[in-house]
């Protein structure tokens, strides 16, 4: 079956939902046609589910240093509060100078 190069952008487009089993339908009726017949659209959505499994692994990895990163963050915002109101309390003291002086 041919199909116009903007019916096959339109597949093409379509694939990321169908590796994410959201596309429905109609739609997912005419993309898995589509795939029946066309290489190139079979290559995208093999590497799309490749990037789609890598993309798991890394988040399972990253929610396993979740907490650690949220302590850390709570420790920079803690610097970064103390040093702000440092400089502020700096700013007092010269303005108090400077209105003495």
């Amino acid at each position: 079956m041919k199909v116009s190069e903007t019916q096959h952008q339109e597949i093409l487009e379509l694939l990321p939902w169908l590796v994410n089993e959201t596309l429905e339908g109609k739609e997912r009726l005419k993309v898995l046609n589509h795939l029946s017949h066309c290489p190139e659209c079979q290559l995208e959505r093999d590497r799309l589910q490749e990037l789609g499994a890598f993309v798991e692994v890394e988040s399972d990895e990253i929610s396993a240093y979740q907490p650690a990163y949220n302590r850390l963050l709570s420790k920079i915002n803690a610097a970064e509060a103390e040093r702000q109101h440092f400089r502020h309390q700096a700013g007092i003291q010269k303005t108090t100078f400077f209105l003495l002086v």
